[in-house]
């Protein structure tokens, strides 16, 4: 399970809502799920149960739900250490990746 969430987004308030994104089934053919309006607590708890490839909580004030949702990944190469760059986005694999 690679936690992708970037450690300034954590900087803020312990309640701040934000939009997970994590990925579970197999790494060549993974499926997105998005919680909106979660918090990273109850969001790391509740993906715990599923135990996911990936996953990664964005603060609103990063960006909003529909900005996370609408996220352009472009498959740009990443490593799971450094995530990839655009809120929404989850490396798999050495590409940057999401849901549709």
């Amino acid at each position: 399970m690679s936690d992708q969430t970037k450690p300034e987004w954590m900087k803020g308030p312990e309640q701040a809502l934000g939009t997970g994104i994590y990925a579970s089934g197999s790494v060549a053919v993974p499926v997105f799920v998005y919680v909106p309006g979660t918090t990273i607590a109850r969001f790391r708890r509740d993906i715990a149960k599923v135990d996911p490839i990936a996953f990664q909580w964005v603060p609103h004030s990063i960006a909003s739900e529909d900005a996370v949702r609408a996220a352009d990944c472009g498959l740009w190469p990443c490593n799971e250490a450094d995530g990839c760059v655009m809120p929404g986005c989850v490396c798999i694999d050495g590409r940057c990746t999401q849901g549709v």
